[in-house]
């Protein structure tokens, strides 16, 4: 499969309200380019099978960038069961990827958080590159027509090549219980455990533990013979520990969290989901503090017409960080995204999208310099995917609409 994308990035108002002791940047807008290919591979039954898949890209920003960044991941999922009861999971992902900053020219180059998305294009635009992986395995069993569970661990690492501020590690350990109570209706109980280090500006390791116990109900209903609904709901609480990026002290705090899911089927055509969560997130390359964070989505999908297929996505996030003593630094994270897709023969397809995002920090002096308080940004893009099976049975496109 082989995505080629052309489009524009409006950087609006970005630069009001930088970091400390930084006048204000003027973001620059410009051209963007994306070019990415994949070679797939899939062999498996229902009771057993391997995917592999390995991506190359190129990113461009003629206006900001000399030359194009390349980057490229390869991934393998395999799946077995034992006996009719237990299903093994194993997954690895391996990445060499650039990472960009909307820094000024000169700032520090840290990077973005992950909830910021695709590359952002600044004055002085400048990557970063990082090396890669995240390793996951999961035991799934079902020990009744009632009773089920999973079992899991993942460690995750990511390194940069030029300086060491940023590079992170995690582990992951996820323990799950499945009650059914009647039919379409079960309780799920939750408990996770999460050891995570970064590489702060002053080049210490800072660790955080997180214990996260939570359960809840899962319903799936049929509304009519065309329209269902599922909800899954959860309540608990978690157990955080870390270290101030100021005061360098070692604080500990139980909060309740929570989460909700929702899943309407309005037709076989059309689908609405939307969703809430309560936890915690550390931006890492921004600030090196936890912010408690309460995050939602909406998102709709479906045809337009007998073979445009239409996405519709938004979500809103804010934190704070109340955990941290002497602390109150807050922001506010909006997200919206549109994307067509047309497909024009079974192996090719037209794509159009348009992406807007906006950043609000309430204290700039906590952001690192040049880093804006401020940021708001429209891109729209347009091209084409291509699929072409190489080897094996005949599947179904996936450019098709179903």
């Amino acid at each position: 499969m082989a995505n080629v994308i052309g489009g524009y990035d409006d950087n609006l108002i970005g630069g009001y309200g930088t970091g400390a002791g930084v006048a204000p940047a003027a973001m620059a807008s410009g051209s963007t380019g994306f070019l990415a290919a994949t070679l797939g591979y899939f062999r498996g039954n229902a009771s057993r099978s391997i995917r592999m898949e390995s991506t190359g890209n190129l990113r461009a920003y003629p206006d900001n960038l000399q030359r194009p960044a390349p980057g490229g991941t390869g991934t393998v999922d395999a799946r077995t069961t034992v006996g009719r009861s237990v299903t093994l999971r194993a997954s690895e992902r391996i990445g060499h990827e650039p990472f960009f900053s909307v820094f000024s020219a000169g700032a520090s180059d840290a990077p973005l958080p992950a909830g910021i998305g695709e590359t952002s294009t600044a004055t002085g635009l400048f990557q970063r590159r990082s090396h890669s992986s995240h390793t996951s395995v999961s035991l799934d069993r079902i020990w009744s027509q009632r009773d089920s569970t999973s079992l899991s661990y993942s460690y995750r690492e990511q390194q940069f090549t030029d300086a060491a501020h940023g590079d992170n590690n995690a582990q992951e350990v996820l323990t799950e219980y499945w009650r059914r109570l009647a039919r379409g209706v079960r309780v799920r109980a939750a408990y996770r455990y999460a050891d995570r280090e970064f590489t702060d500006y002053e080049g210490t390791a800072r660790p955080t533990r997180e214990h996260r116990i939570e359960g809840g109900p899962e319903i799936e209903t049929a509304l009519s013979r065309r329209r269902h609904l599922a909800v899954a709901l959860a309540a608990g609480a978690t157990s955080v520990e870390s270290i101030g990026g100021i005061s360098r002290n070692l604080y500990h705090a139980w909060v309740p969290v929570g989460s909700a899911r929702v899943t309407l089927g309005l037709s076989p055509a059309w689908s609405l989901e939307g969703g809430y969560r309560r936890g915690f997130n550390l931006l890492q390359g921004i600030t090196d503090e936890v912010y408690t964070t309460d995050t939602g989505f909406l998102t709709t999908r479906g045809r337009v017409t007998s073979r445009a297929q239409l996405q519709v996505a938004a979500t809103y996030s804010n934190g704070r960080t109340s955990l941290v003593p002497g602390s109150d630094n807050k922001f506010r994270v909006y997200g919206a995204s549109l994307q067509v897709n047309v497909p024009l023969t079974a192996s090719i397809a037209a794509t159009a999208r348009y992406l807007y995002y906006h950043h609000r920090y309430s204290t700039a002096g906590a952001l690192p310099a040049g880093f804006p308080a401020v940021y708001d940004r429209h891109a729209v893009g347009i091209g084409l995917t291509m699929w072409v099976p190489l080897v094996g049975t005949g599947s179904s496109s996936p450019l098709l609409p179903r």
